[in-house]
């Protein structure tokens, strides 16, 4: 009985660290697929180590 118990509790482990597994690939893949439908929208600027889209709104708007 004790047999059975440790066999089908294993199982459900390696099912649980399969399901973990796929679940990160899967979620990886997805943002890299994402990442690359987006679109940049201004200019890119380097603030502080880091890159950042500079851009301005509305209709009058004018940069002097």
């Amino acid at each position: 009985m004790w047999r059975v118990i440790k066999i089908a509790s294993l199982f459900i482990f390696c099912c649980l660290i399969i399901f973990f597994v796929t679940a990160a690939i899967y979620h990886y893949v997805m943002l890299k697929i994402k990442k690359a439908k987006i679109k940049q929208v201004g200019t890119t600027v380097e603030v502080d180590g880091y890159n950042m889209n500079v851009y301005l709104e509305g209709k009058n708007n004018t940069a002097h």
